[in-house]
């Protein structure tokens, strides 16, 4: 399993801990507000970890790090690409 920042190691590992987290939250709590706001908190850390994991997968440039240049001039292909 991948477990670079950009692998999806993590994101599969991270998801997974937040997946068994919720299914605790919903065996032992009792129905509720603080049953609601426990799993809101774990959507926002799913939700936050996907878009880190998606960040990851570009440059900061905006161009995908695996992206393969076909022209001569790096300079007009980023040109082009915004």
């Amino acid at each position: 399993m991948d477990m670079s920042p950009r692998g999806k190691g993590r994101l599969v590992t991270s998801l997974a801990v937040l997946v068994v987290l919720a299914v605790l939250v919903w065996q032992t709590m009792e129905p509720g507000r603080m049953q609601y706001v426990t799993w809101l908190l774990l959507g926002f850390f799913a939700v936050r970890i996907v878009l880190t994991w998606m960040r990851t997968r570009y440059s900061s440039e905006g161009v995908p790090a695996n992206a393969e240049y076909s022209a001569t001039n790096d300079a007009d292909q980023r040109r082009l690409l915004k």
